[in-house]
């Protein structure tokens, strides 16, 4: 029996993809559960359509994470710690770098992107790199100065 799974089903295969089952296996779990339909011809064609509209917006996804490395490219963002006799009291996290972007900038990330980051303890230019997507990594420059 062909059909057309509606979520992941482990050992069988993912959301979208049209698979041979066992007629019992079929009519007697995946249809009832409502993890798949039948591969009608217009299953198929839904189906079809499902993956042309997933495909667009992963193109449009995509499209905005490389708008955002390249802003992120340009942007040196600015910090300031209070420091004593040389001694940095104080440390710049994720989250701190992630609200100063929304709110100046309007660039949303989440601070899990960030990779093999550690909040910033010490004056200078720190580079940061953010996972934006499999495919895509960004860059962003961090200064922090002392008061």
């Amino acid at each position: 029996m062909k059909v057309v799974l509606l979520k992941d089903v482990k050992n069988y295969g993912k959301s979208g993809e049209v698979v041979n089952v066992s007629d019992g296996y079929g009519k007697n779990y995946l249809l009832p559960n409502k993890l798949a339909v039948m591969a009608t011809n217009e299953a198929l064609k839904i189906n079809q359509k499902e993956k042309n509209r997933n495909a667009e917006m992963r193109n449009e996804q995509l499209a905005n994470f490389q708008n955002i490395k390249k802003q992120l490219a340009d942007i040196t963002l600015q910090f300031k710690l209070k420091t004593n006799n040389g001694k940095v009291s104080g440390a710049i996290s994720a989250k701190q770098i992630c609200e100063f972007l929304a709110k100046r900038y309007n660039i949303i990330i989440d601070k899990h992107k960030f990779i093999k980051f550690s909040p910033i303890h010490e004056i200078g230019i720190t580079n940061i790199t953010i996972k934006l997507d499999i495919t895509i990594t960004a860059n962003l420059k961090v200064e922090v100065t002392g008061e």
